[in-house]
């Protein structure tokens, strides 16, 4: 009688896609300032932050993130990372790193997430990096386009002139994001001229006057926003004045 049994239905769906996580932003315990991902990010703050992102499945709830953390003093393998709400039961979810994680200090740090799903499905999701930057850049050097054939000056008979430097900045992961220029007459305390540069070289744009001296301030500014001294150029005379000659 068994040949005769038919078996009736529509067959279970069976979950097998494995959600997805992503790692949005950092704040600061203290500060509470935030700092949120959109690709890699400088910020000249340390200390105690939290790791906050999201999981999200089409199918089955979160059933728990984790994430893992490789740091100048630290590296934890995957950690299990707190809910927001209280517990990981819904298809989306917001989660927190562990409150008492080790803190961030100076330098480049990593962080990836991974979820799980009812369904036991898991995936590592995002990746994100991060430098904490404490140190303002440094100035090494700077010249200029013009001749020094004076034992008195520099002088140059043109009324442009243009600067060039060299710069670094620390930790390793630190950049600089740009220059400020200040373009300064002698005598005068305000500048002719103040110009945000991305590159090391920089030329005035308002001619220089005959018979006076110029010279520049390059101050240095870090992707955190930390700023360096100030270096100054040489002065340099501008002379647009032909000799002239007297026959006795």
């Amino acid at each position: 009688w068994l040949d005769d049994v038919r078996i009736r239905g529509t067959p279970l769906d069976v979950d097998e896609n494995p959600p997805n996580c992503t790692i949005d932003y950092l704040e600061n315990k203290n500060s509470h300032n935030t700092f949120p991902f959109n690709s890699m990010i400088w910020i000249n703050e340390d200390g105690q932050f939290y790791i906050y992102g999201t999981a999200n499945d089409t199918e089955s709830n979160i059933y728990n993130v984790q994430y893992n953390r490789t740091s100048p003093n630290t590296y934890l393998l995957w950690t299990d990372a707190d809910p927001t709400d209280g517990a990981f039961n819904e298809l989306s979810e917001d989660w927190r790193s562990d409150p008492n994680d080790a803190s961030f200090i100076e330098g480049l740090h990593k962080v990836c997430c991974r979820a799980t799903d009812d369904a036991d499905n898991a995936a590592v999701g995002e990746c994100q990096s991060f430098c904490i930057d404490l140190t303002a850049p440094s100035m090494d050097s700077i010249s200029d386009n013009t001749q020094d054939c004076s034992d008195d000056g520099k002088y140059w008979n043109k009324t442009k002139i243009t600067w060039t430097w060299t710069a670094h900045d620390d930790p390793d992961c630190g950049e600089i994001d740009y220059y400020v220029v200040k373009l300064m007459k002698k005598g005068n305390s305000n500048p002719v001229e103040v110009a945000n540069v991305s590159g090391t070289s920089w030329t005035n744009t308002n001619p220089l006057e005959d018979g006076k001296t110029y010279f520049v301030y390059v101050i240095p500014v870090d992707k955190a926003k930390n700023v360096g001294n100030a270096i100054k150029s040489d002065e340099v005379i501008i002379d647009l004045t032909d000799p002239t000659i007297s026959v006795i």
